[in-house]
């Protein structure tokens, strides 16, 4: 980022001109600009990954693959913003108060201390498994939001994670949509994948009716081998957006206590989040259990491919 990029400068209306190298480098400016903005959501995000707050320009430069010249010039142009604070004796950049209240408006039940972070802990704390909040962006699952296991040893789903639709979030996500949204996400899904993750929309249909009537969906060594997750859909939490909340562990404890993950999930949301719109979970009047569900082979990835 250019060291004047945090100052305004006098907009120009450009002349017309059919010059094949002018337009190039109107199109080359506007890639820059992204390519900044892009780079300022990752410093921002990198911040809120970290157990420690503060960073030094060398410890982003080298987490993102940048030229520690021009992250120099980032970090500085976001302290002058004020989204950043200075140490200059450390040599370490700390996130303000500034950064916290970029969502407040847009979404206050994702703030900390808010009613939904504190079910995420919550179910965090029941468990000792890791515990996460998933978002449906564009054809992919987002998760926002992760709580560490207190039992694994790596977390193994990083903050900010971009994952396809065919995992236990991604069906969770699709059941709070019409079937015919369904239909659409799937052609428009396998017109941009690659063969191993197209799916027929008579199998996602048939995976979201089930889901929908158990209120729950579970995937096994698909994401990661040897890792599970049960999810829930939240469909009227988050100021209209489509999220989901999954219980992820070793494949074996996923399968053997999804009923239980799914019966914490969805007392945990009768808890913190009342009157906040109707949780897609139910109670599992008929007693299914996770093993069950493992002979079932309910929501397999196999299931759902070419």
């Amino acid at each position: 980022m250019d060291a004047g990029a945090c100052q305004a400068t006098p907009t120009r209306t450009p002349r017309r001109s059919s010059s094949p190298t002018r337009a190039s480098t109107f199109l080359a400016s506007d890639a820059k600009r992204i390519k900044s903005a892009e780079r300022v959501l990752q410093v921002l995000e990198y911040f809120s990954t970290r157990q420690h707050p503060e960073a030094t320009v060398m410890d982003i430069a080298k987490a993102h693959g940048l030229p520690q010249s021009s992250t120099s010039e980032l970090l500085k142009c976001l302290t002058a913003l004020g989204y950043l604070a200075h140490d200059p004796f450390r040599r370490t950049y700390v996130p303000t108060a500034r950064v916290a209240l970029l969502g407040a408006g847009a979404a206050p039940l994702l703030l900390q201390g808010g009613p939904l972070m504190e079910m995420l802990a919550d179910l965090n704390e029941q468990t000792g498994e890791f515990v996460v909040l998933g978002m449906l962006v564009g054809l992919a699952v987002r998760y926002v939001h992760v709580l560490p296991s207190s039992r694994l040893i790596t977390t193994v789903v990083p903050e900010s994670s971009s994952l396809p639709l065919h995992t236990a979030m991604g069906r969770a996500l699709l059941s709070a949509l019409p079937d015919e949204a369904i239909r659409k996400f799937v052609h428009r899904l396998n017109a941009q994948v690659s063969e191993k993750w197209r799916v027929t929309p008579s199998a996602i249909l048939a995976e979201t009716a089930e889901m929908r009537r158990l209120g729950y969906s579970v995937t096994a060594n698909t994401v990661w081998r040897g890792g599970g997750m049960v999810c829930a859909p939240l469909p009227d939490c988050g100021d209209g957006q489509l999220l989901g909340v999954g219980i992820g562990s070793d494949a074996e404890t996923t399968l053997d206590r999804a009923a239980d993950f799914a019966e914490r999930i969805r007392a945990a949301a009768a808890r913190h989040l009342p009157g906040r719109g109707q949780m897609a979970l139910k109670q599992n009047a008929g007693g299914d259990t996770g093993r069950e569900n493992k002979e079932a082979g309910l929501f397999s990835a196999q299931s759902a491919r070419v």
